[in-house]
């Protein structure tokens, strides 16, 4: 006959192995990256800038419903 196990017997301990396959994921993440971000940089891209610096916002737009249905703009 088996003995009635305790709770202390049934907790789990600490595991390690699932740690260290978290931390080499995680290493490897970083690592692929790494290399990204320096083809990122190698590359040699000029954006284009407008002619003027100064930039004008579009006018705005109101639009009214009436209650009969009606839309008016502006």
């Amino acid at each position: 006959m088996k003995a009635i196990s305790t709770s202390a017997e049934q907790q789990p301990g600490f595991q390690i192995a699932p740690m260290i396959d978290v931390v080499f994921v995680i290493m490897l993440f970083f690592m692929v990256m790494a290399g990204a971000m320096k083809t990122e940089r190698e590359l040699s891209m000029k954006l284009p800038r407008s002619s003027d610096s100064t930039s004008t916002l579009p006018e705005e737009v109101l639009i009214t419903i009436d209650n009969d249905g009606a839309v008016a703009i502006n």
